[in-house]
């Protein structure tokens, strides 16, 4: 445990803020091969050609046999988007990926879900958290105050098909 935790701070001495792919260049210096093109392709579409800073993680005693993950903030001229993302080998040789965004609006969740055209509603989580479709992305939506914290999460089982 020692060892992926000290890799993930390595990352983050490692990081910059820079246009280019860091977590892919972190996940093939860390010796990452089985799902790299996968990273590569989820982590491209994830910061575009924009300024990007990572925190990465990965089993530096088995990179190829367990996730790699990271932490990306991606900044725009109206604010930043922290997404966190998964990449993980599975049984049947493909790669499982995940990833989050997050965003912080200055407005209502009303407001912030009339914003996502064809977006539709599901249902609320528990008590206060609007679940919203989003073509293959679900959306959460929890207010605080006269804000809202937008959550995208979407799972794509086989990665290497990206």
């Amino acid at each position: 445990m020692k060892k992926i935790v000290l890799a993930g701070v390595m990352g983050l001495f490692a990081v910059g803020a820079s246009a280019e792919n860091i977590p892919y260049e972190q996940a093939k210096k860390a010796g990452l091969t089985k799902c790299l093109p996968a990273i590569k392709k989820i982590t491209d579409f994830i910061i575009e050609d924009g300024n990007a800073g990572a925190h990465s993680f990965w089993n530096t005693d088995n990179p190829n046999g367990s996730a790699f993950s990271a932490m990306i903030e991606r900044n725009f001229s109206d604010g930043t988007i922290l997404t966190n993302v998964t990449v993980a080998p599975t049984t049947n040789g493909s790669c499982y990926v995940e990833y989050q965004k997050i965003v912080n609006f200055n407005k209502s969740c009303l407001a912030a879900a009339q914003g996502l055209e064809g977006a539709k509603y599901k249902a609320e989580l528990n008590k206060e958290v609007a679940v919203l479709e989003h073509g293959t992305v679900s959306v959460y939506l929890i207010p605080n105050g006269n804000q809202c914290t937008m959550v995208r999460k979407e799972v794509i089982m086989d990665g290497l098909a990206l």
